[in-house]
């Protein structure tokens, strides 16, 4: 019966300790180092970036202005055209607009419910 043996573990002594050894003079380098700090720069950059995109973002703001209430109700606006569409594969027949905003606003209320429950 052949036995399977992973390389690491041929020759003599630890293959773990061996690449230890292999990764500390590696990270030991000066190029090593020099490539990990301008890495850490580029990330900091590109997550500055991205912090000042997401702030002048104008659907941010609109969002961070809106009351609880004004939020719920622009979530629902949001949901009716899915839930027409559902309505409509389910039942095979057009829906309208009216019965796909009190299915979303059925759903709405039922996770406000849930989330109340959860508390």
């Amino acid at each position: 019966m052949a036995v399977y043996i992973p390389k690491s573990r041929l020759g003599s002594g630890s293959g773990v300790a061996r690449e230890e050894r292999l990764k500390q003079r590696i990270e030991s380098t000066p190029g090593f180092k020099a490539l990990r700090q301008r890495l850490a720069e580029a990330k900091e950059e590109r997550k500055e970036a991205l912090a000042d995109k997401w702030e002048s973002n104008a659907e941010v703001h609109r969002w961070r202005s809106m009351s609880k209430e004004e939020q719920a109700r622009d979530a629902i606006e949001r949901l009716v055209p899915t839930a027409k569409a559902v309505e409509e594969s389910r039942t095979g027949k057009e829906c309208s607009y009216d019965d796909a905003r009190k299915s979303a606003e059925k759903i709405a209320y039922r996770h406000d419910a849930d989330k109340a429950e959860k508390k």
